[in-house]
């Protein structure tokens, strides 16, 4: 059948109405095109006066490929913005006439679809005025100072040990992973920097700790006796450190315990009464926590080191070790902070130096097997 003329125009009337819809809708899907932001632009830089700010863009959707810029310079609010003349690239260099006012950046993004509106930053902080460096303290030359310092601690040293030595203390060590290698390095310690402070921590601890003890003040003491080191309410002496009293008392940033006692100090020069009194439950749960606190922190030290020692044997694949013996089947690896059982290790004195082999290393139970092969020393 042929159809007629007026359907013909009908069906023709109607493809132009659905092409004109599909143009519109094309059109309205190209308006939406345009970018939009997901995540507002920022101001990049210090606000002082003389230095350049720079915007960050912020995130946007709809894939811009165009942005451009516009510089406010408002109150200490952020309000009664007003734009700068000129300034309309990705950065601002900030003038004296900026100074004690916030910044905004306008950004604006568009692609082949449109653009958006115009997008503000949150306001800068204060702009602020550049500062020269100014000298507080007068030059002075530092060495004969230290060189005092280094003979008032080695006459310490003299009054507690009876004599100074240039001893040699036990090594420590800095581990560090770069690229997922371990590198284990010996800490230089001993120096005379390091005695100076030592020395004079020793001193102001061990001087609290007496004028403490005498007054009858409760204290927290650190005690050692028979080679045993622990935390005490009553004033004792400190082999280790040849002191007659010792108490923590120098480092209250970092040990609750020092806190204590820099209380229980003030209250004894204030003339006042201690905040803590002797076997007071307040001042035997310090320390008990204190020991609990300090415990835990040098166990976890110890397995920490244990693990990347573990893992540096490993990493060099290390079949034989110089060792130095403690006492019976224990010794300390000489180029590692490692302490390991040897049972296979003979009667030998403390401080002899043997060559231990290595295998059996096991990272989950931080353990490994040695077993004694030589002993290093000349008589051997």
């Amino acid at each position: 059948m042929t159809p007629n003329l007026k359907t013909l125009r009908r069906l023709a009337l109607g493809a132009l109405v659905l092409t004109a819809a599909l143009f519109v809708t094309a059109a309205g899907a190209r308006s939406l095109a345009a970018p939009v932001s997901s995540s507002a632009p920022t101001i990049e830089g210090k606000l002082v006066a003389g230095l350049t700010i720079t915007a960050s863009n912020g995130l946007w959707i709809n894939s811009p490929t165009k942005f451009t810029y516009q510089w406010l310079r408002c109150d200490k609010l952020g309000a009664h913005c007003n734009a700068i003349a000129g300034e309309t690239s990705a950065s601002h260099t900030l003038t004296s006439t900026d100074l004690d006012r916030t910044m905004i950046v306008l950004v604006t993004a568009s692609n082949s679809d449109g653009s958006s509106g115009p997008v503000n930053s949150k306001p800068s902080v204060l702009v602020s005025a550049a500062t020269a460096p100014k000298n507080k303290v007068p030059p002075s030359i530092v060495g004969e100072a230290l060189t005092v310092l280094w003979r008032f601690a080695r006459a310490l040293e003299e009054a507690r040990r009876g004599e100074t030595t240039d001893f040699e203390a036990r090594p420590e060590y800095s581990i560090t992973i770069e690229n997922d290698r371990v590198r284990i390095v010996r800490r230089r310690r001993g120096t005379p920097i390091d005695r100076i402070v030592s020395e004079l921590m020793i001193q102001v601890n061990s001087a609290w700790g007496s004028e403490l003890a005498q007054s009858g003040t409760a204290a927290i003491y650190r005690v050692q006796d028979a080679g045993k080191v622990r935390m005490s309410t009553v004033a004792a002496g400190h082999a280790g450190l040849g002191v007659e009293s010792y108490a923590w008392a120098s480092s209250p940033l970092r040990r609750y315990v020092d806190l204590v006692n820099q209380r229980q100090l003030l209250a004894l020069a204030r003339g006042e009464t201690p905040p803590y009194r002797a076997n007071e439950e307040a001042l035997l749960a310090a320390m008990r926590d204190f020991e609990s606190a300090h415990d835990a922190y040098g166990e976890f030290q110890r397995n920490m080191e244990r693990y990347w020692c573990l893992r540096w044997l490993i990493q060099e694949n290390v079949a034989t070790v110089p060792a130095t013996v403690i006492r019976e089947s224990l010794a300390r690896f000489d180029e590692l902070p490692l302490v390991t059982r040897v049972p296979s290790l003979p009667a030998l004195d403390p401080g002899t130096r043997v060559e231990l082999a290595v295998s059996g290393i096991d990272l989950l139970d931080l353990t490994l097997r040695c077993e004694f092969k030589r002993r290093l020393d000349a008589s051997g």
